[in-house]
């Protein structure tokens, strides 16, 4: 089986800068990003509430069990999330380094 982000991982605990009103008045766009990232942050974390297996070994390694359904559909919205959160942590830093805040993207 492939593998698949941590569900611990995708949460991105920790990873929300604060924003100043420079900051959003420069790029208004920095604000509406905190937001989805909160968004996300919370949806994942109810997902891995329901479905407290998709944290550890994945749980599709064996035959899934009846009822598995929502189980492997919470581990594709885990999976978007993390994929979202990438490419919103790309956009932050290709806004950021427009606005001049950064000297190059780190893509």
């Amino acid at each position: 089986m492939s593998a698949r982000p941590n569900p611990r991982e995708a949460l991105g605990l920790g990873y929300h800068p604060q924003l100043d009103p420079d900051e959003i008045a420069a790029a208004p766009e920095l604000a509406i990003l905190a937001a989805v990232d909160a968004a996300l942050d919370t949806a994942i974390a109810a997902v891995i509430a329901a479905h407290p297996t998709l944290v550890g070994p994945d749980p599709f390694d064996e035959v899934p069990a009846p009822g598995a359904p929502p189980l492997y559909l919470a581990s594709v919205i885990v999976a978007q999330a993390h994929a979202l959160r990438v490419a919103l942590d790309l956009y932050r830093c290709a806004v950021r380094c427009a606005a001049g805040e950064d000297d190059e993207p780190r893509f």
